[in-house]
């Protein structure tokens, strides 16, 4: 396995097993798509959110690098790129952000 990097910042990862389909949609759109936080952990600006560290084994989702440096002073292993700044691009109306990305690993549900 080669040590290059393919964008500045990564690995991270996302867990799709709650949307299945959103694995295509990045590999196809090449984006990452992320709302305002409603749970627990809410927030008033749309951010993309993932994980730190690549793609466990067996998991449903995604891997990917991306150019776009993520928001100081995240909560550890929970990267995340908040509207407003640098390479976050504001989508829908504002209602949701997106940050260009380079998938290295998928898994889908049925392998």
């Amino acid at each position: 396995m080669s040590s290059k990097r393919p964008a500045r910042f990564g690995p991270f990862h996302r867990r799709t097993h709650i949307d299945p389909k959103e694995n295509a949609k990045v590999a196809t759109s090449k984006q990452v798509w992320g709302r305002r936080a409603g749970n627990v952990y809410a927030g008033l600006r749309p951010a993309v959110k993932a994980w730190n560290g690549p793609l466990p084994e067996g998991i449903v989702g995604f891997e990917f690098y991306t150019d776009v440096e993520p928001d100081p002073g995240h909560a550890p292993d929970w990267p995340k790129w908040t509207e407003g700044r640098a390479g976050v691009l504001a989508v829908e109306g504002g209602e949701a952000v997106a940050i260009s990305v380079i998938v290295t690993k998928r898994q889908d549900v049925d392998g």
